[in-house]
């Protein structure tokens, strides 16, 4: 199995994420995020599941994890099956994909 960790950028996404939900839906912060977090543990269990792959001169590949309608997970994932979170996206407010 995989090790998963996230980037502080990452983090800061979610956080930035969770408030956007805050404001245009509330009821469903916690079940959006929740399901960012649940779909990034699966990538344990299935590390080159995401699309858009891109390959690195060390093997490391950039993948893009699509959660949903509206949200996108950009990770790396090593040779060693390592992942990182790099970045969380919420296509109706960020304008970089």
């Amino acid at each position: 199995m995989s090790r998963i960790t996230w980037t502080p950028t990452a983090l800061n996404d979610l956080q930035r994420i969770a408030e956007f939900i805050r404001q245009v839906r509330p009821a469903r912060e916690q079940a959006i995020i929740g399901l960012l977090i649940t779909k990034s543990e699966q990538l344990e269990a299935f590390p080159r599941s995401g699309q858009d792959k891109e390959v690195h001169a060390d093997g490391t590949e950039t993948r893009t994890l699509r959660v949903g309608k509206y949200h996108r997970l950009k990770y790396a994932v090593t040779l060693a099956d390592e992942v990182s979170i790099l970045q969380v996206f919420d296509l109706r407010s960020d304008h970089e994909h």
